[in-house]
């Protein structure tokens, strides 16, 4: 499967980190290698992350911890609940040691990264993709995986055949005909990039059932049974690149903030409390995409296993003007709960939504602003300046509210918390 570059094909390589919310665990903490590791869902409900080990064990994605929480009772299983701040510190870190190799890096998720090697004069693959394993590993301690093909989406199955055979040692390269034909014809048809549930059917029921025969696929069929992005799929397939990298990803279309609580909320304070501290959160990731919000929606849930009287519902408003202005967004949130609010059902989800989101640049001129917006952009600047996170709005509450999503198994926040850095003690 050895190669050398060529000037006139593109080479994409995709890397993606083995088990990362598992991964990340482990950097931190020793304990955790070798070990049957699995991390928890929002209020510790499920397993969304495994470790090999714990696979063994025959512990599935999804699978509610209550089933296996004797595993951890009896010390055979190590559990964590899910640490965001961690995980996407560590992605970033992740990132920023691929963008060594080369400039043109597109983040696909938190934990895989597209990258363009066509103009990089790199004398062998093998050796390259075996650096960046090496100093993935070397830097953050994170076990990487590589495919490199021709288009993203034999990339894609590179990776996948590399993780599936331990005697690549996390290195797939298809570039030689043979061994790409090989690929194609033991993927399935359903765990091809871009295929779901609807296509795979609909390919299947054509005798359609792995990547090799969707690649024979006729032109006109393939566009006409699954559109434009369907022929390009069956395109790349061939190894002719259709996919661009997407290094400047286009900005959000809107921001949302929504939770499952730890404990039901039946009442209206509660909710307010929830709605608000969810509204401060997206209006501090407005501040950090640097936009204005036009629009702000607020919805509430009941449990949905209530099959007899389930309640849900939002409301959306828009704004007078554009606006990042916390305050203003606070406001309007709990004004918006308030009128969806009923009495009666035990709230498990409540969630906050700010839409047609728009460049600070662009941000209108107001002639009319008076005393009043001067004195909420003062408030609104003070609370972003200010590093102690000390200052906030009193319809936050307080951090002990019951509503709160539960992490009981929580890892220390290894890099993104002073307090929770670790200390190497002297003996």
């Amino acid at each position: 499967m050895s190669s050398t570059t060529s000037n006139h094909k593109r080479i994409f390589a995709l890397v993606d980190v083995n088990n990362f919310y598992v991964s990340c665990e482990r950097i931190f903490d020793l304990k955790l290698r070798d070990r049957p590791v699995v991390v928890l869902s929002n209020n510790d409900g499920c397993c969304i992350a495994r470790s090999n080990e714990a696979k063994e064990m025959n512990i599935t994605m999804g699978q509610p911890f209550f089933q296996i929480r004797r595993l951890e009772d009896e010390g055979i299983l190590k559990v964590r609940s899910s640490n965001y701040a961690l995980y996407a510190d560590i992605s970033s870190r992740f990132r920023e040691i691929l963008l060594g190799f080369t400039p043109d890096v597109e983040v696909y998720s938190i934990d895989e990264c597209f990258l363009d090697f066509s103009k990089m004069n790199f004398k062998n693959l093998d050796s390259a993709a075996a650096e960046i394993r090496n100093t993935v590993w070397r830097w953050i301690h994170l076990p990487v995986c590589v495919g490199i093909a021709s288009t993203k989406t034999l990339a894609k199955l590179a990776n996948h055949t590399a993780k599936k055979n331990p005697e690549l040692n996390g290195i797939c390269i298809l570039q030689d005909e043979s061994a790409i034909r090989s690929c194609l014809e033991k993927t399935e048809v359903e765990n091809i990039w871009g295929i779901g549930p609807a296509y795979t059917k609909l390919l299947k029921q054509n005798g359609i059932f792995n990547a090799l025969s969707l690649s024979e696929m006729d032109d006109l069929q393939a566009r006409k049974q699954m559109t434009i992005q369907g022929l390009r799929l069956v395109h790349e397939l061939r190894g002719i690149s259709c996919i661009e990298m997407e290094t400047h990803p286009d900005p959000k279309k809107n921001i949302a903030v929504s939770r499952s609580f730890g404990a039901p909320a039946a009442e209206l304070k509660d909710l307010r409390e929830a709605v608000a501290v969810y509204a401060k959160r997206a209006c501090e990731k407005l501040w950090h995409e640097k936009r204005l919000a036009s629009t702000i929606s607020v919805m509430i849930r009941d449990n949905p296993f209530n099959t007899e009287r389930f309640y849900s519902n939002y409301q959306l408003a828009a704004f007078q003007n554009p606006t990042d202005n916390m305050n203003e967004i606070m406001k309007t949130a709990i004004s918006l709960l308030s009128q969806i609010y009923k009495k009666g059902p035990n709230y498990k989800k409540a969630g906050v939504i700010l839409g047609g989101l728009i460049p600070v640049s662009e941000r209108p001129g107001m002639l009319f602003s008076g005393k009043k917006g001067r004195t909420a952009d003062a408030l609104n600047l003070l609370i972003q300046r200010q590093t102690a996170k000390k200052l906030s709005f009193a319809s936050t509450g307080t951090s002990s509210a019951f509503w709160h999503t539960k992490f009981s198994k929580l890892s220390p926040r290894c890099t993104t918390r002073w307090e929770e850095i670790p200390r190497v003690r002297s003996q």
